[in-house]
């Protein structure tokens, strides 16, 4: 039988799936299955030491750019080239398209006070609702008279400090840095609350008047005290401080927040224009006129770094017809512009 034949045989490999058949059986099965097993035993492993790669030999990693999703550097010479699309669009832009975007950016901005303001008041409004809906006859015959006052002050104010502290400056803010001067203008907005308070708490009991602490100085503006840039001209504002922080830098540098308007960084107010704002703040408390005092000197220094970009664009744009008339590549516009003088 063949059976009794196959147990005479040495042991094959463990590895062989067909180490138990029959000679007979296992030639059958090679010629009629497509699968070929191989029945070969692994070489044995090799007593030579293998060769330790010295630092030098190692293959070094490819660099892998930022925006590459793949960390392991497939396709890095593809992304090697890769740039983004707002820096192709503005490689395309005309010296013109860019001054008009610097004055867009900053006409955006000043319309987007508005809408943070309103968020940052969204409690009083939504105490307005409350009133007209459930309020009190008495509120609703006054049409919530003190909602609607409270409302006012809270988007005034709160459109004061956002200015303040520099929500207006025109180089190119980080969502981030946006929305933590929008949470520190609610933070000094709650401050001068709280100290209006306790003011006349002192006054109705007849007790000196409490001192505190301005509540914008020089450390709580650094978007306003930043070198101002474009997306053309680079930099980087620095963080804006919390309000604990602001609060000791009022207490250890007192003297910084006294400034008048045109007293620092040369700006200046007409005549006409400082008795309009005295006028306009005539029955404020002083908190509100300190801030409001602040907003406007933090928008007379945008104005101005909108007006040092545009100027700064305008001379960069000069130097390029410039070159351009040198090199003998002056095109048409060029040429227009130097007869007129620009």
């Amino acid at each position: 039988m063949g059976w009794f034949s196959s147990s005479k045989e040495p042991p094959s490999n463990e590895s062989d799936p067909l180490h138990d058949l029959t000679p007979e059986l296992r030639d059958f099965l090679e010629k009629e299955s497509p699968v070929k097993y191989e029945t070969s035993a692994p070489p044995f492993p090799s007593t030579s030491p293998e060769p330790t790669q010295t630092p030098s030999e190692t293959p070094s990693s490819p660099s892998v750019p930022p925006q590459s999703l793949f960390k392991d550097g497939r396709y890095a010479d593809l992304w090697a080239t890769y740039k983004p699309l707002r820096e192709i669009e503005d490689s395309c832009k005309s010296d013109q398209d860019r001054i008009f975007d610097v004055l867009d950016a900053y006409k955006a901005r000043k319309s987007n006070i508005a809408r943070i303001a309103l968020e940052n008041c969204s409690i009083q409004h939504s105490a307005i609702s409350e009133c007209f809906t459930s309020g009190g006859w008495k509120k609703r015959m006054t049409m919530c008279r003190a909602e609607n006052k409270a409302f006012e002050r809270c988007y005034v104010m709160q459109n004061r400090f956002l200015r303040a502290l520099g929500y207006l400056s025109s180089y190119n803010h980080p969502a981030a840095l946006d929305e933590d001067i929008q949470m520190h203008a609610d933070k000094l907005y709650q401050r001068m609350l709280e100290q209006e308070k306790a003011i006349e708490a002192a006054k109705e009991a007849g007790e000196p008047i409490p001192s505190f602490p301005p509540l914008i100085t020089k450390s709580d503006m650094p978007a306003a005290r930043s070198k101002p840039h474009t997306p053309y001209l680079k930099a980087s504002p620095p963080p804006l401080p919390s309000a604990d922080e602001s609060a000791a830098a009022s207490d250890s540098t007192p003297e910084e927040s006294n400034l008048e308007i045109g007293d620092k960084k040369g700006i200046t107010l007409t005549d006409e224009a400082r008795k309009e704002l005295q006028e306009r703040l005539k029955n404020e408390t002083q908190l509100a006129k300190e801030v409001a005092e602040r907003a406007v000197q933090a928008e007379v220094e945008s104005d101005d770094e909108v007006r040092d970009q545009v100027n700064e664009l305008r001379s960069l744009q000069k130097q390029g017809r410039k070159e351009r008339r040198e090199k003998g590549e002056a095109s048409v516009g060029d040429i227009i512009s130097g007869w007129l003088g620009w």
